[in-house]
């Protein structure tokens, strides 16, 4: 059992975004809260950081926020940017403008990426399970006299 534990806190699903390319599948189960961020001071140039989000069975919505949100774009998000993709709804944040959001789909995206000039803070998010399907108890019979 203690090996399993310690398997377990291996193996956590935040997202830390580097340089290059990482790509991440995670599957979001009841009262689970991961985080993806940038690492360091600054984000890293050349960056492209995908987490690919899957509600379990038993958890029925996501919360998306971020406490820090600060990327290096144009008003247009050209340049440095967070892209949500919900479905087949695609949204950019960038600059201060971080995504605050309610999430019903039961998979959905988190994309940031980073050209090679001008780097700023970065983002640190957290994506969590807000909302556990309710348990169905099994129906109770009585007898009558």
């Amino acid at each position: 059992f203690i090996l399993l534990v310690y398997f377990h806190i291996a193996i956590s699903e935040d997202v830390v975004c580097v340089e290059g390319k990482l790509k991440k599948n995670i599957i979001l189960g009841p009262g689970e809260s991961f985080s993806f961020s940038t690492a360091g001071d600054e984000y890293a140039h050349k960056q492209l950081c995908t987490a690919n989000y899957k509600l379990s069975e038993e958890c029925i919505e996501a919360k998306l926020s971020c406490s820090e949100f600060a990327t290096v774009a144009d008003s247009n998000c050209k340049g440095d940017y967070l892209r949500v993709k919900l479905g087949k709804k695609s949204t950019k944040y960038c600059g201060s403008n971080a995504p605050n959001l309610t999430i019903e789909e039961e998979v959905f995206q988190l994309l940031f990426s980073s050209n090679g000039k001008k780097n700023g803070p970065g983002v640190n998010c957290e994506v969590k399970c807000s909302k556990q399907k309710p348990t169905t108890q099994a129906p109770t019979t009585t007898e009558s006299p």
